[in-house]
Parts: C-alpha cells; sequence; structure tokens
C-alpha cells in the first residue's frame, strides 16, 4: 500500500475485499514511492492495519498476502506460494525471534532476521555459514562488506541471476538505496499513511476521528475503519443504504450472497 497512499492518499478497501472473500496480494511497487523490500512492504500494511483499520487485517493474512494469494493471484499456485512436495523452492528463512506468532515474526522482521533466501533452490543471499550447510560453493557466492550487511556476514550469490558480480551491481546503483537499509526506517521512504490535500492528513483523533478519515465519528459509518469520502461515491460508500459503511458491514451487500 506504500505506493498508493505516497501517489494518491488511499489504498485498496482490503477491509471490504476480506469480507467479500476476495483474494488479495501484496508486493513491492516501484522504488520512487513504494517500500524498498517486502519486508518493509510488510511493515507499511501492517502499520496501516493497525493504525487505520481497526487490526482488520491480522499477520496471518499478510503473510498469505505475500505467499500463496500472490501465488493464486497468478495462478501459480501449484508451483509457487506454499511448501510442499513439487513446488519451485522460492523460499525465505527468519531467525525464530521472540514472538509467539510466527506469522507476527515474519512481518515484524528487518533484514538482519534473514538468514536466508532461496530461489529456485539456490541460494541468493544468507549467512556463510547456512550457505555452507547446503553444500553450497561458497566460492560462488560474494560475502558483503560490513558496512553494507548491518555489521552482519553476508553472503550474496549472483551467478545464478547475472552476469554481473556483485561489485559491478553495487557500483551501477550507487546513487539507488543500498542491499540493506540498516536503519528502522530507510532515508527518504515514502510514506505510508493516507492523505488528501484539504480532506484527511492521517491524523487520529481519539472519541473525535478514530480512524483519521476526516469524518467525525459522530458522522462516520466506519467509526473504526479508515473509508474517507471520494469524488466517485460523493460519500462514505454503503452500498445496502442500511447506514454501515461497506468497509465495516458484514453483508455489505445486503441479502445479496458474496461469496
Amino acid at each position: 500500500p506504500r505506493s498508493n497512499m505516497s501517489l494518491y492518499g488511499h489504498t485498496a478497501d482490503v477491509s471490504l475485499y476480506k469480507t467479500l472473500g476476495v483474494n488479495v496480494a501484496l508486493s513491492t511497487d516501484w522504488i520512487y514511492s513504494g517500500s524498498m523490500n517486502m519486508l518493509r512492504e510488510l511493515s507499511c500494511a501492517a502499520s496501516y492495519s493497525r493504525q487505520y483499520l481497526d487490526n482488520r487485517i491480522t499477520d496471518y493474512d499478510l503473510w498469505s498476502m505475500a505467499t500463496s494469494n500472490a501465488a493464486e493471484s497468478f495462478a501459480l499456485q501449484y508451483s509457487l506460494g506454499s511448501i510442499a512436495i513439487g513446488q519451485v523452492a522460492d523460499l525465505a528463512i527468519f531467525s525464530a525471534g521472540n514472538e509467539i506468532n510466527p506469522y507476527a515474526q515474519i512481518v515484524q522482521s528487518d533484514v538482519t532476521d534473514v538468514l536466508l533466501v532461496l530461489r529456485g533452490g539456490q541460494p541468493l543471499v544468507g549467512m556463510p555459514d547456512v550457505i555452507a550447510a547446503l553444500s553450497q560453493n561458497l566460492a560462488q557466492c560474494t560475502r558483503l562488506p560490513a558496512a553494507l550487511a548491518c555489521g552482519r556476514e553476508v553472503a550474496v550469490c549472483t551467478s545464478n541471476e547475472h552476469a554481473s558480480d556483485l561489485g559491478a551491481i553495487i557500483a551501477a546503483n550507487l546513487d539507488s538505496y543500498p542491499l540493506m537499509s540498516c536503519t528502522a526506517t530507510p532515508p527518504n521512504e515514502p510514506t505510508c499513511d493516507p492523505s488528501w490535500h484539504g480532506q484527511f492528513d492521517g491524523r487520529r483523533i481519539s472519541g473525535l476521528d478514530d480512524d483519521g478519515d476526516g469524518i467525525e465519528n459522530s458522522a462516520d459509518n466506519c467509526p473504526t475503519i479508515f473509508n474517507p469520502l471520494r469524488p466517485m461515491d460523493s460519500r462514505q460508500p454503503d452500498w445496502d443504504n442500511d447506514g454501515l459503511g461497506d468497509s465495516c458491514d458484514n453483508r455489505p451487500f445486503g441479502n445479496i450472497e458474496t461469496r
């Protein structure tokens, strides 16, 4: 959602889509308005759900959006998106951390928590000892300078992906984001907060405008779910006119079957 927020001030009505059973996938957009990697996109989506959607989208939902849902959206669910016999081994392995909920652990992770990334069963990046444990030839991989790897030992294996070695790739991208950001928020990262000039700025006011959509709770048909006025609707969407906004209505189309 970061690119949508930074460019347009809105993003998809995922709360409504969840009610309707719509398959929703999550990925990054281009770097100028989006996230530098999937972990930053997951962080953005989790923050949006927590602050503006009353935690409607769970950590499990987000994990699914980035894996099985994404594969299904391209009709690739029998090849990608899950760990199963016969599937392509596109995998990311994270440190266990202290979070009881494994999905929350992934959503809250940063680059220092990534132990190994495989594409098609071949390592792309990871801890050298983990790559070596897979009987991979570390000579085909390049150890990153500590300054580029947030002080860790990290190896990047480019031979399967690029004709150029890692040094040439880094040299060609000196004016771009680094391979990893070692700060909590990457420098000059686009916003993940919704805003629209003259209507709302994403600020939530407890007891007055809890969801930050620019409409006071007393007049808001979804007081805890962000659903601002849109020019295309001229009002907050409420398809069945029951006084509950579509974004927070368990039956947004009335008695019409939605699944």
